[in-house]
């Protein structure tokens, strides 16, 4: 099949992110500074930062801005009538007297401050509206340790009157408002922390308010819960996202209160953000999967109440939708989605279909597919793709293709399982070649060599069965050689390559590290000290250790003394210039543990950066490239999800940005000049591919 990419929004890959400080536990969308583009705060400890807008989706460095309660909520309101955005902060200590911090804003992006208001123990949410119809917004805010509800009604000036109590016996939390009588008064919905369930207080107009309903929820915990008109009745309903039931709507019932639950098919484990996506005039909702699959869910709203089934967004996963807003001044509604570590955030752009982003590419491959790698297999400058399928002992080759990225699959048979494949020019015609070992239990490897067309010839046994492998160039002689791990003992050995596609022994080096029975062993090769010899990095599994021999350039290798790097079994590894000071560093991703970077000293040995990068699972391979364009190194992990981690160029990294493949490498395969991620997508059983565009130039 021929792919081809998606029309939409911002590519998933091309996805612009930007640090806010550190992981907030609000997130508001707001036109602060009143050049009609949504700028964002968000709210962290006893501070908040504001990002404002600059254009074009992109947004500035946070401000800080201190404040006086410990941030639990935020809320937006014009509480002095000057038709300036102010921002109201709750929060506080447990144990000790919370408050409400009220910030006025000037419409140029910054604050006055108004004398914080006492309100007793720790408040939890807050919400602003007309709750006496004076034309001006109070607040209410949930006092889960008094069981109660506080009224604070304003008067304007950014003050407030006394405050009011409504009595609940029941600790509140999630507080919204919204007409749910359907009779023009505003009231509050909340849920009730001992039970799980929804609770409703009619508002009198007035200020003041009693109990209406009870929503069950069968004891679900709540994730978010918003409220609008969805069935255009003139009464709003409520959409909650809970851990039993997903996704749940309360539709008001002829003008009555919200009525039984009615769950609408998709799961979500996050914030439901409610907004008109696809600008028919209905609203809809947005969330995101909670089946641990990284996708976006926008239900298209019928305006009765009813939704289409969900448009799947691209591919990527932060830690759930944030906001909606027009951030790119295209007309249509952008996703705000935060940082994974949640210190950063970024905006995927709206379709016309509600979908948001660019959908990644989907090729199908061979049976079973284990292992990829690219090269220019055709030499017309274009990254090309090479899939290794165990099932169905094959090889899968994708041209690349400018504007399509990828061709038409071609089958290469091999007879035997693959394990894995590397490519380098291995008989010197300058046309690449695959190198492809065969899986445990099947011993040797064959050798294709390349006929610079896209197409190889028959393959060539070698014999060859090692525990672990890499290929550079070793001896000095410009010709690819083979590292390889003794399978019978903890012993390094080198194939030297005679430039024909064919390899005579070199050298038989003992590991200084213990021999332990079933260990497995990492390999990579790089001139780590300069002299134009290939060194060999080792990592052990099973002993945590780290061994590195240097190259002498007749073939020989000096041993270097193992060390501990300090992270638990380490799976694989890779070596690249992270700092841009033209030594190679090591990457070590662990098992569990995460990856570590090593900076390299020039000489050999390497100096670990003490930034850890997380992991949510095993970690399988690494990739290093310039994957945003911004001329700094970028990693790759691939675990449970692809794991993108764009680089500082120091040799730290800002927060990841997760993919669906498990496993990813990188090319140009359009020839665009970007640098582009093919990953398998392993929750596709027929082994489908999915490939996602690298990021333009800023």
């Amino acid at each position: 099949m021929t792919a081809s990419s998606s029309p939409g929004g911002r590519s998933p890959f091309d996805f612009p992110l930007y640090d806010i400080g550190a992981d907030p536990v609000a997130a508001i969308l707001v036109d602060l500074n009143e050049d009609g583009r949504p700028d964002l705060v968000t709210s962290r400890d006893a501070n908040l930062r504001i990002s404002l807008s600059a254009g074009a989706g992109r947004l500035a460095p946070p401000i800080l801005r201190d404040i006086q309660p410990l941030v639990t909520g935020l809320v937006i309101g014009d509480f002095d009538a000057d038709g300036h955005a102010d921002l109201a902060v709750c929060g506080g200590l447990t144990g000790k007297t919370a408050g409400i911090q009220v910030l006025l804003g000037r419409g140029d992006g910054t604050f006055q401050d108004v004398p914080a208001l006492q309100t007793g123990s720790l408040a939890n949410s807050i919400a602003a509206a007309d709750f006496d119809d004076d034309g001006l917004p109070d607040l209410a805010v949930s006092d889960p340790g008094a069981g109660s509800v506080i009224i604070l009604p304003g008067l304007g000036k950014g003050l407030f009157g006394p405050a009011r109590t409504v009595t609940l016996g029941y600790p509140p939390s999630f507080l919204v408002t919204g007409d749910f009588g359907g009779d023009g008064r505003l009231d509050l919905a909340m849920r009730n922390s001992d039970t799980g369930a929804i609770e409703i207080l009619a508002g009198d107009g007035t200020g003041n308010f009693a109990f209406a309903s009870e929503l069950p929820t069968a004891g679900a915990y709540l994730y978010d819960l918003a409220a609008a008109d969805l069935d255009e009745d003139g009464a709003d309903d409520l959409a909650a996202s809970t851990n039993l039931t997903g996704l749940t709507l309360f539709l008001t019932q002829g003008g009555g209160n919200p009525g039984a639950p009615r769950a609408v098919g998709a799961v979500s484990y996050s914030t439901v953000l409610l907004g008109d996506v696809d600008r028919d005039g209905h609203l809809d909702i947005v969330t995101s999967a909670g089946t641990g699959g990284p996708e976006v869910i926008t239900l298209l709203g019928n305006g009765d109440g009813s939704f289409a089934a969900g448009v799947v967004s691209a591919s990527i996963s932060l830690t759930s939708p944030a906001g909606l807003a027009d951030a790119d001044d295209d007309g249509r509604l952008d996703l705000l989605l935060l940082g994974a570590e949640g210190a950063a955030a970024g905006f995927l752009g709206g379709n016309a279909d509600g979908s948001f982003g660019q959908p990644p590419l989907r090729v199908n491959a061979g049976a079973s597919p284990i292992a990829s790698a690219v090269a220019d297999l055709n030499l017309d400058g274009h990254a090309d793709l090479i899939v290794a399928n165990a099932g169905s002992q094959d090889l899968s080759v994708f041209l690349g293709e400018a504007g399509a990225m990828l061709g038409v699959e071609t089958r290469v048979p091999l007879a035997a399982e693959p394990a894995g494949v590397l490519i380098l020019d291995f008989d010197g015609d300058r046309k690449p070649d695959l190198l492809v070992p065969n899986a445990v239990g099947s011993a040797g490897a064959l050798l294709l060599r390349g006929t610079g067309s896209g197409t190889f010839a028959p393959p060539v046994a070698l014999l060859l069965a090692p525990e672990a492998w890499a290929a550079g160039r070793l001896n000095g002689d410009r010709r690819h050689d083979l590292a390889i791990i003794d399978p019978a003992g903890a012993r390094l050995l080198t194939k030297l390559g005679n430039g024909d596609g064919t390899f005579r022994a070199g050298v038989d080096v003992r590991l200084s590290i213990p021999d332990i029975p079933g260990d497995e062993y990492a390999l990579a090769i790089a001139d780590l000290n300069g002299d134009d010899r290939g060194d060999v990095v080792v990592a052990s599994h099973e002993t945590d250790l780290i061994q590195v021999f240097l190259g002498s350039g007749s073939g020989s290798l000096i041993p270097q003394a193992p060390f501990a790097p300090g992270g638990a079994r380490p799976e694989c590894i890779q070596l690249g210039d992270l700092n841009g000071d033209h030594r190679p560093d090591l990457l070590v991703g662990y098992e569990y543990s995460g990856v570590h970077a090593f900076l390299g000293n020039g000489a050999g040995g390497f100096v670990m950066n003490p930034q850890l990068l997380p992991t949510s699972g095993e970690t399988s391979a690494l990739s290093i490239g310039d994957f945003n364009a911004d001329g700094r190194l970028d990693v790759a992990v691939s675990e449970l999800f692809l794991a993108v981690h764009p680089g500082n160029g120091d040799g730290t990294f800002r927060p990841r940005l997760r993919y669906e493949p498990s496993q990813g490498v990188a090319g140009d395969f359009d020839g665009d000049g970007r640098t582009d991620i093919a990953g398998l997508a392993p929750r596709y059983p027929d082994e489908v591919m999915l490939l996602m565009r690298g990021a333009a130039v800023p």
